[in-house]
Formats: structure tokens, C-alpha cells, sequence
């Protein structure tokens, strides 16, 4: 008969509960947070053009003429700055955007053809 048996061994982690896995664990965190970052900075910076064109565009439809303009009741000049009178079509070419194309109304049509014609 012999004495008690004695047998070493060591229990070691699971796989995925190793020092490896752990290090693989934080490598992948990192990742997937420099990645959210990423996407994050890209989708900010284009909302940010998007909201720097819409602003453009809105000062685009700001920039027309405000408040009060004297014109004449007879002849339609304007007031200007100075005091002096501008035809309408030289005030709004200074002082807006606007561009101009000439024509003739139908009113005024009938009326000049019927001025000829008399």
C-alpha cells in the first residue's frame, strides 16, 4: 500500500477571458469608437454645409429693398438718398439685384393702339 496520491495542475482562463482576448477586446473598443468619431465628424461637418447654404440662400431672399420708398403719385420717380428723383427702373438697379426687360402690358397696348388708330 502506498501513501496518498498527488497530482499538479493549473486551471487556467477560458479563452475568451485571457490576457490576449482582453487586449483584443480594448483593440476593437477603440476601433469601434474611432469610428463612431469618424462618422460622427463627417455627419456634422455636412450638416454644417447644409445649414451655411440654407443661410446663403436666405440672405439671398433678404437682400431685396425694405421699408418705406416715396414715389411720385403722376410720374412714379423715386426719392432717393440724396433727395434727388430716379426712375424706378435706375433706384431699383442701384440699390437691389433686380434686373429689368421691357414690355407692354395689355392695358397699355389697347390704349396706345387706340391712341394710333384715333
Amino acid at each position: 500500500v502506498s501513501g496518498p496520491a498527488e497530482f499538479a495542475f493549473e486551471i487556467r482562463p477560458a479563452p475568451w477571458r485571457s490576457g490576449w482576448a482582453l487586449v483584443g477586446y480594448a483593440a476593437l473598443l477603440a476601433g469601434a469608437a474611432t469610428v463612431a468619431y469618424r462618422l460622427r465628424t463627417r455627419m456634422l461637418v455636412a450638416r454644417s454645409r447644409e445649414l451655411e447654404a440654407k443661410v446663403a440662400a436666405a440672405v439671398a431672399e433678404v437682400e431685396v429693398l425694405t421699408g418705406l420708398i416715396p414715389i411720385c403719385s403722376y410720374c412714379k420717380k423715386i426719392r432717393d438718398d440724396q433727395g434727388g428723383w430716379a426712375q424706378l427702373e435706375s433706384y431699383l438697379a442701384t440699390h437691389s439685384r433686380a434686373t429689368f426687360s421691357h414690355g407692354v402690358c395689355p392695358d397699355c397696348k389697347a390704349r396706345t393702339l387706340s391712341e394710333l388708330e384715333g
